[in-house]
């Protein structure tokens, strides 16, 4: 009984933080702060945790082009790189993100996709693969 009780509790724990992993990246993807603030105000290591794709929330925000959420999560403690190797390509991948910000604040579009795919470039290039 005390196997089954224990098997039971961990497939609802497993299922729990799978269900709390897609309300985070739903929620970066729809630019939703206040709920991103609660997931991660309940699961703070989910800042730098990928989803099911492979993906950690900076780049789920880079991706979905929520720069208010890559510049909270960045502001957060997020990893500039989402895991991979940091050094001056972390650099250079924070500053894309930076001035991706500048260029929304400006509404300057084609900019913002520059940066971005810049931005992206550099994490897909430092990204180990599994």
């Amino acid at each position: 009984m005390d196997k089954v009780l224990l098997c039971l509790t961990m497939v609802l724990l497993t299922v729990s933080f799978a269900v709390a992993e897609s309300d985070l990246t739903a929620a970066i993807e729809s630019g939703n702060i206040d709920q991103i603030k609660g997931l991660l105000a309940s699961a703070p290591e989910g800042i730098n945790q990928k989803d099911e794709s492979g993906l950690a929330p900076l780049h789920v925000a880079a991706y979905s082009n929520q720069l208010e959420v890559a510049k909270y999560l960045l502001e957060s403690g997020a990893d500039r790189l989402g895991g991979a190797t940091h050094g001056d390509e972390g650099d250079r991948a924070y500053k894309h993100l930076i001035k991706t910000h500048i260029y929304a604040e400006q509404r300057d579009v084609h900019q913002v996709s520059a940066e971005l795919q810049a931005y992206m470039k550099i994490v897909k290039d430092r990204t180990p693969e599994d």
